[in-house]
């Protein structure tokens, strides 16, 4: 027997506070505080239901328009890439004249170097390990 359900009054509904409740479950609370009979939620739930499946099928359709655009899409990009390839061969590169853009700073300063120098052997800082 399941004890935590209770029966539940329309009047119990109007006198209960809902400030620490969900806005859904206040909702909930006004539709139960007017006193419908079990049909009417029965019809709620069924609209609710249709509603979700609409929602579902209209996703999936977005979903899927969305992957027809995207395969479409690729395919324009891989027939211009080949477009492109042919293209390639025939440019000459530029490297050379970017290498000629750079120039020396003569008052640069060189990065200090990080690496630590051990220690010696027969330096006074440790004694032998024992």
């Amino acid at each position: 027997m399941n004890t935590g359900l209770t029966p539940l009054e329309p009047e119990e509904c109007k006198s209960k506070t809902t400030s620490k409740m969900s806005k859904s479950l206040q909702q909930a609370y006004v539709i139960a505080s007017e006193g419908h009979d079990l049909d009417f939620y029965k019809q709620v739930l069924a609209d609710f239901q249709e509603e979700s499946a609409r929602l579902e099928a209209e996703a999936q359709t977005k979903k899927e328009e969305a992957e027809a655009k995207a395969a479409a899409k690729a395919d324009k990009d891989a027939k211009a890439k080949d477009g492109e390839s042919k293209d390639k061969k025939k440019k000459a590169r530029k490297s050379k004249a970017a290498d000629e853009d750079d120039i020396e700073m003569e008052d640069a300063e060189a990065p200090k170097s990080s690496k630590k120098r051990k220690k010696d052997a027969d330096s006074d800082g440790e004694g032998p390990k024992v």
